[in-house]
């Protein structure tokens, strides 16, 4: 059997590595930001929690535009050109210095035009803050290039770990919002700023600054920077939507799986994290290892995605009551209607990532845009009728099209998906949704831990079971070495 390369061994325990920790710190993290939630939810209430819902969704909105799509474009830029990586990185860095300034100066212009209360502009105003720490999370583009993504997310787990305890002892405290607000401006604001703890030798290092970077990454990332903007609003529209025609406390209803499946998302960043640059750099040089990349990357999320959303359809309701409590219950049929938002991003992310590092920036931009259009308009017919579902039905109706665009365009990629692992997949879902359903919610550790084993049971029968070999036969066979 022929042997794989060093290079090809080191790459994939990088890769394996950062997938690791993707997950496993990616996951605390997640937990992290539930609790924070959740303490927020019971203290607050419904219409609390809707608020504060309201003061993350204004000032996010501007935050989105601190990025430009520019970081997308230097790690694609890092990764295929060595040697010019310090060039592109202190590119970057200034760029969004001057994006930062000027979003945080839109936010608080939009401020007067958004008709909010004295009490919430003055929330408002001490959130955006994090807008002008937002270059320093240009730093996570040198860690994903060199796929040391490990350290941010470790970064990132601390800093929540810490803005929970600085939250529950506020709550014990009877602190107000206002307080709350500046809590979790300060752990955002923090995260960004500990992360260039560990750069100061590359930080230190010569480099050259040029103009025509700066405009590279502008151009480039121009088509990015609008799809990102478009997700972004339809995400945020639908909280300003809900919140015009039924006020915080529809919101809040809403606020709550939506941040529950934001969490979730975690699961397919950490896969595409670390595979992007890879995929940047196989892309004009070795279209083998890059489809084979492409297809071990869309098959895991394909496999995470069937038994995740079974399970959060089906134990919905202790989900919401364990992550909530009691009074967000109502939510239950909402959150059931995001799971299907959030399998649709499994499975299509890593062809979306694909197409930036073929360079296809503009077709995905206008994929965002119709699909983007699309769910706007159903929220804005559904919404005054149906509230948070028919908020919820748009976000579906938005990433469905966006899908279904991105995969009728990846035979021209030169990519084919694959049907086989669609039907294993599936196969092995109907198994444990039926298993899941016969022993009920009422039961859900019983019934998520026998569905969770029929899953992996059924799904690795049919794969031909776990065959003990070397980890060089893996790789071989992984990126048919």
């Amino acid at each position: 059997m022929k042997q794989p390369s060093n290079e090809i061994v080191s790459l994939t325990r990088k890769i394996f590595s950062n997938m690791s920790y993707q997950l496993v710190l990616g996951g605390l993290g997640g937990i992290f930001s539930v609790v924070h939630s959740g303490l927020l939810s019971r203290y607050l209430g419904v219409s609390g929690f809707g608020a504060f819902s309201v003061i993350l969704a204004h000032v996010l909105l501007f935050y989105g535009f601190t990025n430009w799509g520019a970081d997308t474009i230097a790690i694609q830029k890092m990764s295929q050109k060595k040697g010019q990586e310090k060039e592109w990185f202190v590119g970057l860095i200034t760029l969004r210095v001057a994006l930062a300034m000027l979003s945080y100066l839109g936010c608080l212009v939009f401020l007067p035009l958004a008709r909010y209360s004295a009490e919430l502009n003055r929330q408002i105003v001490i959130f955006a803050t994090v807008i002008l720490f937002a270059p320093f999370e240009g730093l996570l583009a040198v860690y994903q290039t060199y796929l040391r993504t490990g350290v941010p997310v470790l970064v990132s787990l601390t800093v929540q770990g810490l803005t929970v305890l600085g939250t529950l002892a506020a709550i014990r405290c009877r602190a107000s919002l206002t307080i709350l607000v500046a809590i979790a401006a300060f752990g955002t604001a923090a995260r960004s700023l500990f992360l260039s703890v560990r750069l100061r030798e590359f930080l230190i290092l010569p480099c050259r600054y040029s103009w025509t970077i700066w405009r590279r990454l502008i151009v480039e990332g121009f088509p990015i920077a609008a799809a990102s903007v478009c997700s972004m609003m339809v995400g945020r529209f639908s909280i300003f939507i809900v919140s015009h025609y039924h006020g915080t406390q529809a919101v809040g209803l809403f606020a709550a799986p939506f941040r529950l499946i934001f969490f979730l998302m975690f699961i397919p960043q950490a896969v595409m994290v670390p595979a992007f640059p890879l995929l940047c750099r196989y892309q004009d040089t070795d279209s083998a290892h890059r489809n084979a990349l492409f297809h071990r990357s869309h098959n895991a999320l394909l496999w995470g995605a069937i038994p995740l959303g079974i399970v959060c359809f089906i134990l919905a309701e202790p989900i919401m009551r364990l992550a909530f409590g009691a009074a967000f219950l109502p939510a239950v049929n909402t959150f059931r209607i995001l799971t299907l938002t959030l399998m649709l991003v499994f499975i299509s992310l890593t062809a979306g990532y694909l197409m930036v590092a073929a360079g296809r920036q503009r077709t995905s931009f206008v994929y965002n845009v119709w699909a983007s259009l699309i769910g706007v308009l159903l929220m804005i017919l559904l919404v005054p009728k149906w509230s948070t579902l028919g908020a919820a039905w748009g976000l579906v109706a938005t990433q469905f099209l966006l899908a279904v665009l991105t995969f009728q365009y990846l035979p021209k990629l030169g990519i084919r998906l694959e049907g086989r692992p669609i039907g294993l997949g599936l196969f092995s879902g109907g198994l444990m949704a039926f298993i899941m359903n016969m022993i009920g919610p009422a039961h859900w550790l019983a019934s998520l831990i026998a569905g969770v084993l029929v899953y992996v049971g059924t799904l690795t029968g049919l794969l031909g079971g776990f065959h003990r070999q070397g980890f060089a036969a893996v790789i071989s066979r992984e990126f048919g070495a």
